[in-house]
């Protein structure tokens, strides 16, 4: 009979398996865990960003210094989908952004409003059956591999008038699969992402100019570890190319070409949540293209 499993290490397990937690939030290690049917999820994220870039972290400003704060909130359904672990969620995220130039410190920016809404939805293909909790209490975690989907909505706070939004005013897609191995039964996991995402044109830049953007392709690595049955810890590295930006045919910034280093870690809180933290940092990149700092706090609620 398969041994139980912690139910700290569960508690972690819980809490990670969807992408609605994720739409508005950084890579990190153990982003995808598993987790029972007839789960429902609440997350709650925030973000405190230094960087080059827009409200959007994919569209560079070069020569600004920008201050990007961000809250999201997240809700995600765990059922079954023809026997496999899946389902849909959402995010709504709220934004405020202090940009200035880095040579002048003249204020080129200063906004705070609803941010781009996300929907999302997960699903299993091998390694995570969908199990009632007591069955997934009982059953070491495996190594699997799953697939997560997420709609990027032209919702936000935009005024075509403006040239600074924090709004994108365009749908975009991503897709990203991941493969997570383990071979002591989720003491360790070796996480592989691997994403793509495309975007729609924005027909009402700065007026009626045309913004577009390339393909953004990233893969990520991580290994992470228990400390003990409450905490582990993780690192890895994640590389994005692709997303030059464009307005009216005429391409702005550089595409992206870049490394960033992770470091994250979780830990149980209480019965049914979890605590993540992470920060980011651009490593590599050429001139022009999106840099970046990010601390990440998230408080996941299972019930």
């Amino acid at each position: 009979m398969p041994r139980p499993v912690l139910p700290a290490l569960l508690s972690a397990a819980l809490a990670i398996f969807c992408s609605a937690a994720n739409a508005h939030a950084q890579g990190y290690a153990r982003m995808f865990l598993n987790a029972p049917k007839d789960t429902d999820m609440a997350m709650f994220t925030y973000q405190n960003t230094r960087s080059n870039t827009e409200a959007d972290l994919d569209v560079s400003n070069p020569g600004s210094e920008s201050r990007i704060n961000v809250g999201s909130l997240a809700y995600a359904r765990i059922m079954s989908i023809f026997g496999r672990t899946g389902g849909p969620g959402f995010s709504i995220p709220y934004i405020s952004v202090e940009s200035e130039d880095s040579a002048s410190g003249q204020s080129l920016m200063d906004l705070e409003g609803w941010g781009d809404p996300a929907l999302t939805f997960d699903v299993n293909i091998f390694g995570a059956d969908a199990m009632p909790r007591e069955q997934f209490i009982q059953t070491p975690s495996r190594t699997y591999l799953s697939l997560h989907l997420a709609a990027g909505t032209p919702w936000g706070s935009y005024d075509a008038g403006s040239s600074s939004n924090l709004g994108g005013n365009r749908w975009s897609g991503k897709a990203t699969a991941n493969y997570s191995i383990t071979g002591d039964e989720g003491v360790s996991w070796l996480d592989f992402y691997a994403a793509a995402k495309v975007f729609g044109d924005n027909d009402e830049y700065y007026g009626n100019r045309q913004r577009s953007q390339d393909p953004l392709l990233s893969f990520e690595t991580h290994y992470s570890h228990n400390v003990n049955s409450r905490v582990w810890l993780g690192g890895g590295l994640a590389y994005s190319y692709g997303g030059q930006v464009a307005v009216d045919g005429l391409e702005t910034g550089t595409a992206q070409n870049t490394v960033k280093g992770i470091v994250s870690g979780g830990f149980r809180l209480w019965k049914g949540s979890t605590g993540i933290i992470s920060y980011n940092h651009t490593l590599l990149r050429p001139d022009a293209s999106p840099k970046e700092g990010t601390l990440m706090l998230q408080l996941i609620l299972t019930f």
